[in-house]
């Protein structure tokens, strides 16, 4: 919501974080849900073929609300194997219409958690921004979604993983 203070200056109401200037557009995001918008930038190191400092992925996250913005841009803050997770609960949750995706980094920037909340097919969703180090500073966000929307979700997942396979044979 945007005013105009007694100068004529637009003053924003709600509250909006940008830690890190975008260099360039970002396009497109990769994922979307309720709110949540990410983008996959590239490997953290893109030359390393084997455990787990083969598998972190640059990224920004953005979540916003009627009255909330929040970015982290350009960190190193998700594993492939974080995301490949997240897809298989997402999958089952979406089937079974009962218990809980999480994608819960190991890095504290970003934590999603959807929740089936009823057999009718609403799906709770908490998402945790931390855009901040020393991560002391916590956003969350609550919506509720439909589970139709978990098919494009689920498709959104594999498109990424597609692009950023788990390299490796372990977790490291």
């Amino acid at each position: 919501m945007h005013a105009q203070d007694t100068t004529g200056h637009s003053v924003s109401f709600g509250y909006s974080i940008l830690v890190k200037s975008l260099e360039r557009p970002l396009g497109e995001p990769d994922f979307t849900l309720g709110g949540l918008r990410l983008w996959i930038h590239r490997y953290e190191f893109p030359d390393i073929r084997e455990g787990y400092d083969a598998n972190w992925l640059y990224a920004t996250v953005h979540c916003e609300s009627a009255s909330s913005s929040v970015w982290v841009v350009y960190e190193p803050m998700i594993l492939t194997w974080e995301l490949y997770d997240w897809l298989c609960e997402m999958e089952r949750l979406y089937r079974d219409l009962r218990g809980t995706a999480t994608l819960d980094c190991v890095e504290p920037y970003l934590f999603v958690e959807l929740k089936a909340e009823n057999q009718r097919g609403t799906i709770g969703m908490r998402v945790e921004i931390c855009p901040v180090h020393p991560f002391d500073e916590v956003h969350t966000f609550h919506k509720q979604i439909d589970q139709s929307y978990l098919p494009s979700a689920i498709r959104q997942l594999r498109d990424i993983l597609q692009r950023f396979p788990i390299r490796g044979r372990s977790r490291g």
